[in-house]
């Protein structure tokens, strides 16, 4: 028994999926606009021209998955029936399975914007510690804004060298597959790099990203992968940007944590 673990799933059901779908999404949609934050996971840095559309696709997402929510709680007594079928009775137990009530209420979302800066009360209290403070989070904000330049090229280098591999023939000289949806995830990137940009300022990134646009200016994924000259031409200059990226790309990882206890002077 010290050297075996067991699981079981509680219970299967579209219902339950819907909600993981709907998270995936907003992640998803948020990691394309967020940069670096030197606080804990699960705080996003937002570049001032997003924090409009971010939050309003916020609220959509908490009502959409209140929603789904809902459907859940309905669905909840057909889904643990089903689970007790599954299960059978050496493996089902009741026990594991709130109420639907209840159930709804484990699941919510909770979020609130911060403005990252130092308490101008500190300067009333005593200049000399608001001027430190000042020192600090002005060193804090330039680590940051090092650390989003890197963390935009690496998004660009993923999709600029996950483009260019599959344009590049397999090892046995067939075509690798390629879908629609790698093409609209480069022009995604490009059409938000501006705004993006406007916490960064990179200027060694910003003509890689015009040259990318170029590159895919008037192309559609169906020509890609039936016109051989567009997409020989396609996949050079992508590889070509590709290389200039590898070189201007450094891991870099830090954060700072901030404890749910810990006391923090509203700012």
């Amino acid at each position: 028994p010290a050297m075996v673990t067991l699981n079981k799933k509680l219970f299967r059901a579209p219902e339950y999926k819907a909600i993981k779908t709907i998270d995936s999404e907003y992640d998803g949609f948020l990691a394309n606009r967020a940069l670096p934050s030197m606080l804990k996971p699960g705080i996003w840095a937002i570049p001032i021209p997003f924090v409009e559309a971010v939050d309003d696709e916020t609220r959509a997402y908490v009502g959409r998955r209140q929603a789904a929510v809902g459907i859940l709680a309905g669905a909840w007594d057909r889904i643990i029936d089903e689970a007790e079928t599954e299960l059978g009775p050496q493996l089902f137990d009741p026990r594991n399975y709130p109420s639907s009530g209840r159930l709804a209420e484990r699941f919510y979302v909770e979020h609130r914007w911060l403005d990252y800066g130092v308490p101008g009360r500190l300067q009333a209290i005593k200049s000399d510690i608001w001027t430190r403070e000042r020192t600090k989070a002005e060193q804090e904000i330039a680590n940051v804004k090092i650390e989003a330049i890197q963390t935009i090229r690496a998004r660009a280098l993923d999709l600029v060298g996950h483009i260019a591999e599959r344009l590049t023939p397999a090892e046995d000289g067939k075509r690798r597959v390629f879908r629609d949806s790698m093409l609209g995830h480069v022009r995604e990137f490009i059409e938000l790099f501006p705004a993006l940009n406007t916490a960064a300022g990179d200027a060694a990134l910003s003509p890689l990203v015009e040259r990318a646009r170029r590159a895919i200016d008037g192309v559609d994924a169906q020509v890609l992968r039936d016109d051989e000259l567009v997409r020989q031409g396609v996949a050079n200059e992508f590889a070509a940007i590709r290389t200039a990226l590898d070189g201007m790309v450094v891991e870099r990882t830090r954060k700072i944590t901030i404890d749910e206890d810990d006391d923090i002077l509203p700012f």
